[in-house]
């Protein structure tokens, strides 16, 4: 078994074969800058890298929601949904009140298409925070996709209740209508 120091050592010489110059020395006066680089990487769709950078990241400064959130993230866009629900869950034990955590835990549930449990934490996350737009437009199609469109109707309403001025959500309600409409005909 390691040592703190050895693991450390192992996990610094891991990110000089990860990062750059410039990227190694940010992490080096800012830790936190493991989980943007691990962000940044997921919007680049460089998983590996990203699964590699949240993964040091808890080694070296503990679980943090982000950090978490974004191995969850990796895993699931590496083919590993198993193994994402599995995070999200040990995620949800630690911080049982981030929106976060909660909408990815119901992302992931919608994946798998487990409607019961996506509605449950999508409206969860949103009695912690009311303002995760996407949160209002998964919570509606999981209603949808399960077939109960007058939830996913009243969703749309309350993301133009929560967003009155917003095109986006206002489109949204609009097309779901007409997508209920048609759908009942």
């Amino acid at each position: 078994m390691l040592s703190t120091n050895e693991k450390f050592s192992y996990m610094r010489e891991k990110l000089k074969k990860i990062l750059s110059r410039e990227e190694l020395e940010a992490v080096n006066q800012d830790a936190d800058q493991l989980i943007d680089l691990g962000f940044e990487s997921v919007e680049h769709g460089e998983f590996e890298r990203a699964y590699d950078l949240f993964t040091i990241n808890m080694t070296m400064n503990g679980s943090s929601p982000d950090a978490v959130n974004g191995l969850a993230i990796s895993l699931a866009e590496l083919g590993e949904t198993d193994k994402a629900l599995e995070v999200l869950q040990y995620a949800e034990k630690l911080y049982p009140e981030d929106a976060i955590t909660l909408t990815n835990l119901a992302g992931i549930y919608l994946e798998k298409m487990d409607h019961d449990n996506a509605i449950f934490y999508y409206t969860k996350s949103l009695q912690f925070n009311g303002e995760i737009m996407d949160t209002y437009f998964n919570l509606a199609n999981a209603y949808y996709e399960r077939g109960d469109f007058g939830m996913a109707y009243l969703t749309s309403l309350n993301l133009v209740k929560a967003f009155p001025d917003d095109p986006q959500a206002l489109k949204f309600r609009d097309d779901l209508l007409l997508d209920i409409a048609i759908s009942t005909y």
